[in-house]
């Protein structure tokens, strides 16, 4: 079926920022990456009808000495710009202004309920404790969920985002079809 298809530009942020791994910080990589993910949404999809969808994470694996991350969008390739404009422009609100308290509050909630599913399935449980054995040698990290929002808390999340949503983390790749 031709002319069905229409133009696109994908778009991919890369961010990536030196920093000791530590367990406790895996709550908080989700956490910011779920905040980016709102807030790009807001601005993105609901501000300026840009795109349909966007997919914020950020990550980092015990043997690597930083943090890494992705912000990926879909939207018309002339508007490709402007959008990593305004992507940019939220990321640097995100470092300005701190984060939203109720928006924390709201992913931290989200967070918890996706822990407590994660706890229904064996087949995760066990997941959960074979990472922690690999990471640290003891069953402890699967029991950290219990503090979340202590080392998921404001001042640590906006401790990482001053460091991996800065102008020298970013890389952007933008592929038009």
């Amino acid at each position: 079926m031709n002319g069905l298809s229409e133009p696109r530009a994908d778009v991919e942020i890369y961010l990536t920022a030196e920093n000791q791994w530590q367990a406790e910080q895996k709550y908080a990589l989700d956490i910011l990456g779920d905040i980016v993910q709102e807030k790009l949404r807001l601005v993105l999809r609901e501000k300026v009808s840009g795109i349909y969808s966007v997919n914020s994470w950020f990550s980092q694996e015990p043997n690597l000495p930083q943090i890494e991350g992705k912000i990926e969008f879909s939207c018309a390739p002339e508007r490709a710009d402007e959008l990593i404009k305004l992507t940019y422009q939220v990321l640097d609100d995100i470092i300005k202004n701190g984060i939203d308290e109720t928006l924390l509050r709201k992913k931290q909630a989200e967070q918890l309920q996706q822990i407590k599913r994660q706890f229904d399935s064996l087949v995760s449980v066990a997941s959960l404790i074979e990472e922690s054995y690999w990471q640290q040698g003891n069953p402890q990290s699967i029991y950290l969920y219990q503090r979340l929002e202590q080392i998921a808390d404001k001042a640590k999340i906006e401790e990482i985002a001053k460091k991996v949503l800065v102008k020298p983390a970013r890389f952007e790749a933008v592929l038009r079809q």
